[in-house]
C-alpha cells in the first residue's frame, strides 16, 4: 500500500506553501496539485507548452516529469503531461460532474449517492482507471524521489470519497483551514469580477464543511485538522504533529526549504523564492468594515466553529470544529 497523505480545504489556505515544507522532509514528497495543470491553473490549453515547473525547467521538459511520464506508461497508465487525467470525472458535461461530485450536506449522504453513480454502466470502470493512474503516479513520484510518503494537496474534498475507496493507497486526510477573513479576501483579490464578500465567504464555507465532513470517509487515526495560522507561527511544530501523523520521524525542516529539489505544480507561489513563513494578513488592509461586517454575518458562526476567535462577540460559536452528519 502506498503511504498517502491527502490535504483537503478551501483555497488560498496555504496549500502550497505546505507543499513546499512537506517536500522538504526527508521522507516526505508533494507536487501539491495532483490533478495537474490546466483543470486548476485556469490558464489556456495551448499555455502549458511555456509552463514552468517549480524547479525552474519547463513542465514539459521537466527531468523529474517526463520519468515520471514514462514511469507510469510502464506501469500500464495511459498518461499525458498535458493532461493527466488523474481527477475523478463521472461525465463530460460539467453539470453532471457537479450533480455527482458538489458537497452535501450529510456524509450519509454523499456515500449514497456514491454507491448510485457508481452503479451507472461504465462509470465504476473509468473510476478504477483513474484511480489506477493516481495510484501509480505516487508510486513514480515516491520512486523518483526515494521518499516513503506522497503528500496530495490538490485541496478538493470530493477527491476524499474516491480515493478512500482505493485498497492500493494507505489513505491520511488532514484538513487545512485558515481563517474566513484571509481567505475572502484571496478569492476577492483574484477573481475579483466574480467575487464580492458574500460570495467568497460562501466558497470558504462549502469548502471547509465539505473537508470536515471529508475526514470521516477515514477512521479516527487517519484524520487531522491543522489551521493556517499554526503553520505559519510555529511552522517547526506542526510539522512535526504531520510527521507523526503520516507515520514518519519528525525532522527539522531547513530555512532554505526553497534551495530543496522541488517539482510543485499550482499558483505562483511555486515560482518565487522567498524563504519567508510569515501569516499572510494583507485582508487587515484590503477588506472594508463593510466586507467584514458581510463575513462577520456569513461565515462568522463557522469561523469560530473551526477554532478561530473571531468574531469574539459570537457567543453562540463555539471552538470545535463541525460533528459528523
Amino acid at each position: 500500500m502506498v503511504p498517502y497523505l491527502y490535504v483537503a480545504g478551501a483555497s488560498y489556505s496555504g496549500s502550497t506553501l505546505l507543499a513546499f515544507l512537506l517536500n522538504a522532509h526527508p521522507q516526505m514528497m508533494s507536487v501539491s496539485e495532483v490533478c495537474g495543470v490546466i483543470p486548476h491553473a485556469n490558464i489556456p490549453e495551448d499555455a502549458i507548452e511555456s509552463y514552468m515547473c517549480s524547479c525552474g525547467e519547463p513542465l514539459l521538459a521537466c527531468p523529474f516529469y517526463v520519468e515520471l511520464d514514462q514511469r507510469i506508461r510502464a506501469a500500464g497508465s495511459t498518461f499525458d503531461l498535458r493532461d493527466w487525467r488523474t481527477h475523478f470525472r463521472i461525465g463530460r458535461n460539467r453539470w453532471v460532474q457537479a450533480l455527482a461530485t458538489r458537497p452535501l450536506p450529510s456524509l450519509v449522504l454523499q456515500r449514497l449517492r456514491h454507491y448510485v453513480v457508481q452503479a451507472f454502466p461504465g462509470v465504476r470502470a473509468r473510476t478504477r482507471e483513474v484511480a489506477l493512474r493516481n495510484v501509480r503516479f505516487a508510486q513514480a513520484a515516491l520512486a523518483i524521489s526515494g521518499m516513503r510518503v506522497f503528500v496530495d494537496a490538490q485541496k478538493d474534498a470530493a477527491r476524499v470519497q474516491f480515493l478512500s475507496k482505493i485498497p492500493e493507497l494507505d489513505l491520511r486526510v488532514m484538513h487545512l483551514v485558515r481563517d474566513v477573513r484571509g481567505s475572502a479576501a484571496s478569492y476577492m483579490k483574484h477573481y475579483p469580477e466574480r467575487n464580492d464578500a458574500r460570495t467568497a465567504t460562501k466558497k470558504w464555507m462549502r469548502a471547509n464543511q465539505a473537508a470536515a465532513r471529508a475526514l470521516y470517509c477515514v477512521p479516527p487515526d487517519r484524520r487531522m485538522t491543522m489551521r493556517y495560522d499554526e503553520l505559519c507561527t510555529d511552522h517547526q511544530g506542526a510539522l512535526r504533529r504531520i510527521a507523526e501523523f503520516a507515520g514518519v520521524s519528525p525532522a527539522t525542516i531547513p530555512a532554505d526549504f526553497r534551495g530543496q529539489e522541488h517539482h510543485i505544480v499550482g499558483n505562483q507561489m511555486r515560482t518565487g523564492n522567498s524563504q519567508e513563513i510569515r501569516k499572510d494578513e494583507s485582508w487587515k488592509t484590503r477588506l472594508t468594515a463593510d466586507n467584514l461586517e458581510i463575513i462577520r454575518r456569513v461565515g462568522g458562526a463557522a469561523n469560530r466553529r473551526f477554532g478561530f476567535d473571531w468574531p469574539n462577540d459570537d457567543a453562540s460559536a463555539t471552538s470545535v470544529a463541525p460533528t459528523r452528519s
